[in-house]
């Protein structure tokens, strides 16, 4: 079947938006993706079926129906990609220095759809913490100040199926602890306010009711792509006022901003390595469709 330049765009989109919900989820099935994404139900089955057929997802026979899960092959889609190894390479003993200075625990994040993945943390180098986080876990975007970063990084219309997803795995039934200034995820048009606050100020504030300790997350860029997170987390009694939160912020962006050097730094040597031009070698990509960088 031949599509039009317009429909082939969003084919690809829906394809790509697939890959992300099954990447959060140990299988889903075509309602899953109607929900999540707001396509039709023969969308649905197109998009599952190209991606089935080109070996992206295996079939899951169940007597309700089928069910999809990502397949070893869709690996291969990343075997030219080391963005995220170069991000730990340069991070690591950046944040660990900064933990063995100020004390104070940092958390490195990589976004990861409805939820975001904790890559690394320091909260081993030191004893400012009242409970030691490892990395390794998937948190909800809407339970931790470096999933508010993450989601509020997101443009139509990631966005939107993003927040789709989250109304529709959303149980009242089920407590969670969370901060209260955080809107519920059926209540959309605040929560598209708090993200629109927290793009333009560049960082969110989040603490969990009844907790004694508080994070600061700041979104991390690399050659105009949003990459990441950096979250530090505080006792309540060391941030008091405005005043006080603004210097743990002044250091978080501190850090922030050698990471970033860093990174810049790395990618200047690899196309020095390659005879590439100094500026060729630094020179900012186009923005990704997918971010958007905060003020």
């Amino acid at each position: 079947m031949s599509l039009r330049e317009e429909d082939d765009i969003q084919s690809l989109r829906y394809g790509i938006e697939a890959l992300r919900l099954l990447n959060g989820r140990e299988s889903i099935s075509t309602a899953d993706l109607v929900a999540s994404l707001g396509i039709s139900r023969g969308t649905a089955y197109r998009v599952i079926n190209t991606l089935h057929g080109l070996g992206y997802v295996a079939r899951i026979s169940e007597r309700r129906g089928s069910r999809y899960r990502l397949s070893v092959r869709v690996r291969r889609l990343s075997d030219g990609f080391d963005g995220d190894r170069s991000l730990l390479h340069v991070a690591q003993p950046l944040m660990l220095a900064f933990t063995r200075e100020h004390g104070w625990p940092l958390a490195l994040s990589t976004p990861a759809g409805d939820r975001f993945f904790v890559r690394f943390t320091t909260d081993h180098a030191t004893q400012r913490v009242l409970r030691r986080y490892r990395a390794g876990f998937y948190r909800s975007v809407l339970l931790a100040g470096s999933g508010l970063v993450c989601l509020a990084q997101q443009r139509e219309p990631v966005l939107s199926a993003t927040l789709r997803e989250l109304r529709r795995s959303y149980d009242p039934t089920v407590p969670v602890m969370r901060d209260p200034a955080v809107p519920l995820p059926d209540d959309e048009p605040a929560l598209r306010a708090l993200l629109a606050r927290i793009l333009e100020q560049g960082y969110a504030r989040y603490g969990e009711a009844g907790d004694r300790e508080t994070s600061v997350s700041i979104p991390l860029h690399h050659a105009g792509h949003f990459v990441g997170t950096l979250a530090m987390r505080v006792m309540n009694v060391a941030v008091r006022g405005e005043a006080s939160l603004r210097d743990h912020l002044r250091l978080v962006r501190g850090i922030g901003a050698q990471i970033e050097a860093g990174l810049a730094a790395a990618d200047a040597r690899r196309g020095a390595a390659n005879g590439d031009s100094p500026s060729a070698a630094t020179a900012p990509a186009a923005p990704a469709d997918e971010v958007q960088r905060s003020g």
